[in-house]
């Protein structure tokens, strides 16, 4: 006959097994699913985050490459003359100066050019083609590829050029090796017309090398890595310094994609669960994202890896509760809250960021994969609004002299014509270009030329303090008085009759030059924007012409 207390010591021990067992496998549970998140919001923050790196590079490219086109476009309709070699000869250079600075201070451009259709020059060497060695050094001039030399289905040689003029729409050409040059690339190309003729194409060229490095350069698990796959044609590129030949002016490796990542690619992005599949005969978890370009950025990391930690969590509480089934259940107890709390408040963070609110605070006590967790949700926080702050300044802001840029400009036009003419759509336009900014960047070059931009854009700001201002041309400004700024316009014309005039010292010359300007008045000089600034254009043409004759006495 078993006595009380043994049977009282068997009830305790009995119930602390099943409760340690309960309790362990619950605490098993909660470190899985919290492992599972882990691995998924490292793995998709890494593909997020290089995503946005080869979208932000893309999109630069894609705003570079516009800009020129739109100056282009502005510039054949002021023209008298549209057509003849001599024409086109002294526009390519026209838009060459323009399209040179700006590929200079495009993140990943490798090659900027400008070629005219060979049935409108009369041969296929017509435009401009320049390209840089390596991203760290300067444009040099190239002579052009003769377009009419080769096929039109020859990819490595014209393939930049008949793309977008057989789509008729800018294009992201496919990788592709390009035999003018021996480069691997990727090209973006805009077709330019005009009266539904075909003028040429404007382009950039990234060195897919970099481009390639970019995706590939990340820190995830031990051996975790990236490919770029392009759908089209099944092909996977990625580039390995141990297998790169220094004879090799590629380096960028590529393989056919195996029809079971295929397959799996071609749903959509994943953007929560991980999904899985076997890369090189190994089980490994994946993420993937669509670029601008229409590739994907595929990244993978093996199984193993990713879940490691969980796996080691497993062992060692198994072992624990072998060995302290009472003490499991306190810490397991306090464990459980220890993570739910933090758990809940990274849930509320993240529908904040879900809803666009980036700003977001989470206190977490513990040092554990919940804390990296924490860390990794405030840090992705932090660097999407950081992000998407720098792509609102490249979107909206004159990289030169930070004034507004053309795409702010035209916002604010559409704005200004969708509005009813009432008092309260009354606005000023002051049209204002600087004098002899050709004759400065044929002295002293175009840097000095840069200088004066920026000079004449300090002193516009400062004569219209809080005003709408942009900078549309290369030499020229508008600036939009509205409201009250509108009813104060004699008293700021009369400030600028006063102020534009720019003296400044620059590689120890001395530079003074003045500024042009023209206003209308909306509705008074037209119903329109258009109608205001073409009048308000030929008043500081005006302007110009008299400030250049007293110039000359």
């Amino acid at each position: 006959m078993k006595s009380i207390q043994t049977k009282i010591i068997t009830l305790i021990t009995a119930g602390l097994v099943i409760m340690a067992l309960l309790l362990g496998s619950y605490s098993m549970y909660v470190v899985e699913t919290v492992s599972d998140e882990d691995a998924e919001i490292m793995m998709n923050e890494a593909c997020n985050k290089q995503a946005l790196r080869l979208d932000s590079q893309l999109k630069l490219v894609e705003q570079s490459v516009d800009i020129i086109h739109e100056y282009s476009q502005e510039l054949l309709e002021k023209s008298a003359v549209k057509s003849g070699k001599l024409f086109l000869d002294n526009y390519s250079k026209d838009v060459e100066n323009l399209a040179v600075n700006i590929a200079e201070n495009t993140d990943g451009a490798i090659t900027v050019y400008f070629r005219f259709n060979p049935k409108l020059y009369g041969d296929g060497n017509g435009g401009f083609f320049w390209r840089r060695d390596n991203l760290n050094s300067g444009f040099n001039k190239v002579k052009n590829t003769d377009i009419l030399k080769y096929d039109s289905s020859d990819n490595e040689h014209v393939g930049w050029y008949y793309e977008p003029v057989n789509s008729g729409k800018a294009v992201w050409m496919l990788p592709y090796l390009n035999k003018n040059i021996n480069l691997y690339m990727i090209s973006y190309s805009v077709p330019m017309y005009y009266d539904g003729q075909l003028i040429g194409i404007i382009g950039m060229d990234v060195a897919f090398k970099q481009f390639v490095e970019i995706a590939q350069d990340m820190s995830l698990y031990h051996t975790g890595d990236a490919r770029l796959i392009s759908m089209e044609d099944k092909t996977a590129y990625y580039h390995n310094p141990v297998m790169a030949d220094d004879k090799d002016a590629l380096n960028v490796h590529k393989r056919t994609v195996p029809e079971n990542i295929y397959e799996l690619m071609e749903e959509e992005d994943s953007t929560d669960k991980l999904k899985s599949l076997s890369v090189n005969n190994i089980d490994c978890k994946i993420a993937y994202r669509t670029i601008r370009n229409n590739m994907k950025l595929l990244v993978y990391a093996p199984e193993y890896e990713v879940y490691a930690y969980r796996n080691n969590m497993f062992k060692g509480s198994l072992f624990l509760m072998n060995i302290m089934v009472l003490i499991m259940i306190v810490i397991s107890f306090v464990i459980t809250r220890k993570i739910i709390s933090p758990l809940k408040a990274l849930t509320d963070a993240s529908e904040k960021i879900a809803s666009g609110e980036w700003d977001i605070s989470v206190t977490c006590d513990t040092k554990d994969e919940v804390k990296r967790l924490t860390d990794s949700i405030i840090k992705m926080a932090d660097i999407t609004k950081k992000n998407m702050e720098e792509l609102s300044q490249i979107a909206f802001r004159d990289a030169l002299t930070g004034v507004g840029n053309k795409t702010s400009y035209i916002n604010h036009i559409s704005q200004l014509d969708s509005k009813e003419i009432t008092e309260e759509s009354e606005y000023a336009l002051i049209v204002l270009d600087i004098n002899n900014l050709k004759k400065v960047n044929d002295i002293y070059g175009h840097e000095v030329g840069d200088e004066l931009i920026k000079a004449a854009g300090k002193k516009i700001c400062s004569i219209f303090r809080g005003k709408s201002i942009y900078r549309i041309g290369g030499d020229e400004f508008v600036v939009i008085l509205e409201k009250d700024d509108f009813v104060s316009r004699q008293d700021i014309e009369e400030r600028i009759n006063d102020n534009l005039f720019i003296e400044f010292e620059c590689r120890t010359q001395h530079i003074a030059c003045s500024i042009a300007h023209g206003i209308c008045l909306h509705p008074e000089d037209g119903e329109t924007f258009e109608e205001v600034f073409k009048k308000a254009d030929k008043k500081m043409y005006t302007n110009k012409k008299a400030m250049k004759e007293v110039e000359s006495r």
